[in-house]
């Protein structure tokens, strides 16, 4: 659950906010959460507090970022991420996210982080292709997932999809882990 406590909304739509959280998760069996690192089974709540600030998503740039501080499980966590949106036209789209969390829990302590990349491209307003890359230090996993739609009538669309990850330590050994092609149709039937 998330309570915003006050936000500030400027002119142009930019807005900064101060926010609390309330979670509760009940583990039925332990979650290995980092390398070393397991949440033993239980009933968890945990409440953090955290600012937050973007930039309108429909300008050419955007911003959003978020800071998070607080009880997690049965530990604690420092969080945050910043977002960075591109649209120079309606054609391209750029989404590009740094995250990085400092964990430090009862059997153990993390440093996560991760990056992703969205790029969007629409040919025409039928035919789109993106592309999403991701590495996440941790796990030391990268992947990649490319999709071309192509809307050939209204809600039937057919989908090709290739998906590709590799077991990443440091970016300086890339060992592939697994690799998908697929081919999606949906078919919207109309008396």
């Amino acid at each position: 659950v998330r309570h915003d406590l006050f936000g500030i909304r400027t002119k142009s739509a930019a807005e900064a906010k101060a926010f609390v959280t309330q979670t509760y998760d009940a583990l039925e069996s332990p979650f290995a959460i980092a390398p070393g690192v397991t949440i033993p089974v239980g009933d968890y709540r945990f409440n953090a507090a955290g600012l937050s600030f973007l930039t309108h998503s429909s300008r050419p740039v955007s911003v959003e970022a978020q800071l998070l501080a607080g009880e997690f499980y049965d530990g604690h966590r420092q969080s945050g991420n910043v977002l960075l949106r591109f649209r120079p036209n309606r054609h391209v789209r750029s989404e590009t996210t740094f995250e990085v969390s400092n964990v430090t829990l009862g059997t153990g302590e993390f440093t996560a982080k991760v990056f992703r990349e969205r790029l969007a491209y629409a040919l025409n307003p039928k035919l789109l292709a993106n592309l999403f890359l991701q590495y996440n230090d941790l796990s030391e996993i990268a992947s990649v997932n490319v999709r071309l739609g192509w809307n050939y009538r209204p809600g039937s669309d057919l989908f090709l999809v290739y998906n590709e990850t590799w077991n990443a330590p440091g970016l300086a050994d890339l060992t592939r882990k697994d690799r998908q092609v697929m081919l999606k149709a949906t078919y919207l039937f109309q008396r």
